[in-house]
C-alpha cells in the first residue's frame, strides 16, 4: 500500500477545485488512516485564496481531518500573495512542483481530478 495520497490542483476552474475536494471527501472515507495532501500551485492558487476561494468550509474540514494544503511559495510571488492572503492553515513550501516530487519518492500516490 502507498505510503499516502497526494492530490495535484493547477487549475483556476471552481468546478476543479470541487472535483478535488470530492476525490479527497471520498478518499478519506474509504482510507481513512492515509495521509493524504493536496498540492496547490500556477492557476489553482485560486484553491487556496481567502479572497477567490468557492471551496473554504471543505477545505477547513478536510484539514481537521488531518488533511495538509500545501501552496507553492513561487506561485504566492507570482502573485504577489502573502501567507496572510490564503485560508487559514495552509502549508507554503517553496515549489509545488518539488513537493510533489518529494511525496512521489516518498511513496505517495499521485491523483490529478
Amino acid at each position: 500500500m502507498a505510503q499516502g495520497v497526494v492530490f495535484h490542483v493547477n487549475e483556476a476552474a471552481p468546478e476543479k477545485h470541487r472535483m478535488a475536494v470530492r476525490n479527497l471527501e471520498n478518499a478519506k472515507k474509504g482510507l481513512p488512516e492515509q495521509p493524504m495532501e493536496i498540492v496547490i500551485n500556477g492557476p489553482g492558487l485560486s484553491m487556496a485564496a481567502a479572497g477567490t476561494s468557492t471551496v473554504v468550509e471543505e477545505i477547513a474540514a478536510l484539514q481537521k481531518q488531518g488533511v495538509i494544503v500545501a501552496v507553492c511559495r513561487q506561485t504566492m510571488k507570482q502573485h504577489n500573495m502573502e501567507e496572510q492572503d490564503l485560508l487559514p492553515g495552509m502549508l507554503v513550501v517553496p515549489s509545488g512542483v518539488v513537493r510533489l516530487i518529494e511525496r512521489q519518492q516518498d511513496g505517495y500516490s499521485y491523483i490529478k481530478p
